[in-house]
């Protein structure tokens, strides 16, 4: 089953790049086309690691440690 799904998951990121990148080719719009492709990438990656059952980090989590020394110091300087 999960063949199938990471299959699929293949086909969409190839009939997507298909579709866009030529006409951010044609448009010139390089900027637009990298940030495309590392969503797409990020995106798919993800889907397929799901799809495998392999545990993901919560993004929240990594987000709560690097702003836990901010939070201590604004309730110090706010008593």
């Amino acid at each position: 089953m999960s063949t199938i799904a990471i299959a699929l998951i293949v086909a969409f990121v190839v009939i997507l790049s298909i579709i866009e990148v030529p006409k951010m080719l044609k448009r010139c719009l390089y900027k637009e086309l990298v940030l495309y492709s590392v969503f797409l990438l990020i995106g798919a990656v993800t889907g397929i690691l799901v799809t495998l059952d392999v545990k993901i980090p919560n993004p929240s989590d990594s987000l709560a440690l690097l702003l836990s020394p901010l939070v201590t110091v604004v309730k110090f300087i706010l008593g």
